[in-house]
């Protein structure tokens, strides 16, 4: 009977220490729901010439990218943004004109823009985790 008491907690403990860990992820700290308030300009200097402004709040997200060291940034309906963070919460991903800048675990400021040739979009958008 002892045997068979001794057997079945080795096969107990082996099953236990055998199951997978998760390891602590840096990135968990800016995972969840977040309030984008977004800025967004349009410019278009052709003969006719054209402008667009708009803001509006967003209740976003930031989820894991698809690799080990990625972010992926909801601030709208239309856009979502990848970027690569380093354990030290500073974004590597080169964003040409654009910046991104974790202030602390809660706020995020995001400058993005494209354009030339007399025309840009330029998206401002700040990010506070709910």
């Amino acid at each position: 009977m002892k045997i068979h008491r001794v057997t079945l907690l080795l096969i107990f403990g082996l099953f236990i220490t055998s199951c997978e860990k998760k390891l602590f992820n840096y990135r968990n700290k800016y995972l969840g729901d977040w309030e984008f308030k977004v800025n967004v300009y349009e410019h278009n200097i052709d003969s006719l010439g054209s402008q667009f402004n708009d803001s509006f709040i967003y209740q976003g997200q930031i989820k894991y990218g698809v690799n080990d060291d990625e972010l992926l940034i909801e601030y709208s309906n239309d856009d979502v943004i990848t970027l690569k963070i380093n354990t030290e919460g500073e974004v590597t991903t080169n964003l040409g004109f654009g910046t991104c800048t974790f202030d602390n675990n809660e706020d995020v400021e995001i400058h993005l823009k494209w354009g030339g040739m007399g025309a840009f979009i330029i998206h401002d958008i700040n990010g506070v985790k709910q």
